[in-house]
């Protein structure tokens, strides 16, 4: 029931900003065609006050009526845009609302699938809320055999279509990334931890690009010169939040970033082709040319 609940005071988020201010009226309406409301019942007053006065708790939303005719509904302050958990929900279920009320198109709308168990990922969740410990059996990629252990859920992230849990082992005195899709078995334990108060998942991935984020590792100043369109799909798809742009010609774009050097990085300015140079660091320049190398070796 709490789950429905909040999926209808996001409903009435999303109604209200794609509507940009509405009347009671209207979002009556639009509630009697929602997928949410089965029986197309009308939308009481009573309950329409009931979500406005929850919506500041429950996702940091404030929204109000306008004090003289036609009395629209708007968003007055919205917090969720300072809090990545809420804006990414709410961004999918607003996703997931439009793609219900046009399901008839489900052969001509094309997704993308995350490759992971939900079951996996709301035990960790739970643990996580609990601060419980987390028994493993993992397999990684590449290696012949799993292995088990128990290990504290510090946090979880979504990385190119899949789940890795960042967990730390007091064995190592360190965080270890995992793939939930290689967790063979998890269950949650009731043995409680403490998170300890260094780490921070923001910080630990703020000068990265993907999952290895070794934090000993010098943040550099990246400068990439990129040409035809590859700068346009950077400019409106950036890339890592420090993106910025540097100069712009109608021939290129150089892009500043602030990043540490992983493969992640090299994998990712080789997948732009010969439309991306790499200005500086040097020591970048050579990986990305010597992992082109390796891809021409191969692909004689």
């Amino acid at each position: 029931m709490a789950k429905e609940i909040f999926r209808r005071y996001i409903w009435l988020v999303d109604t209200i900003r794609r509507g940009k201010g509405l009347t009671f009226e209207e979002i009556n309406n639009a509630w009697q065609r929602s997928c949410l409301n089965e029986y197309g019942t009308e939308l009481s007053k009573r309950t329409f006050r009931n979500w406005l006065n929850a919506l500041p708790t429950a996702l940091g939303i404030w929204v109000e009526c306008a004090r003289k005719a036609p009395f629209r509904y708007y968003i007055m302050e919205d917090e969720s845009n300072h809090n990545d958990l809420i804006k990414w929900t709410m961004n999918a279920y607003s996703i997931g609302n439009i793609m219900s009320e046009n399901r008839l198109l489900h052969e001509r709308i094309l997704l993308e699938d995350i490759p992971t168990a939900n079951e996996t990922l709301e035990i960790i969740c739970n643990a996580m809320r609990h601060n419980h410990q987390i028994y493993m059996k993992y397999k990684p990629f590449g290696g012949n055999s799993d292995y088990d252990f128990e290990t504290k859920p510090y946090a979880l992230k979504l990385n190119e279509r899949r789940w890795y849990l960042i967990a730390h082992s007091d064995k190592h005195n360190k965080e270890f990334t995992y793939g939930l899709d290689r967790i063979i078995e998890v269950r949650e334990l009731d043995k409680t931890f403490e998170i300890s108060p260094t780490f921070s998942a923001k910080r630990k991935f703020k000068s990265c690009i993907g999952m290895h984020s070794n934090e000993d590792s010098p943040v550099e100043l990246i400068r990439l010169k990129v040409t035809g369109y590859v700068r346009d799909y950077i400019e409106t798809l950036p890339i890592h939040d420090s993106q910025e742009i540097e100069e712009r010609t109608t021939d290129y774009t150089i892009f500043r970033f602030h990043l540490i050097e992983n493969y992640e990085l090299i994998d990712t300015i080789t997948g732009l082709g010969a439309h991306c140079e790499v200005i500086e660091p040097l020591s970048l320049r050579k990986a990305v040319r010597e992992k082109a190398e390796e891809i021409a070796k191969i692909n004689k």
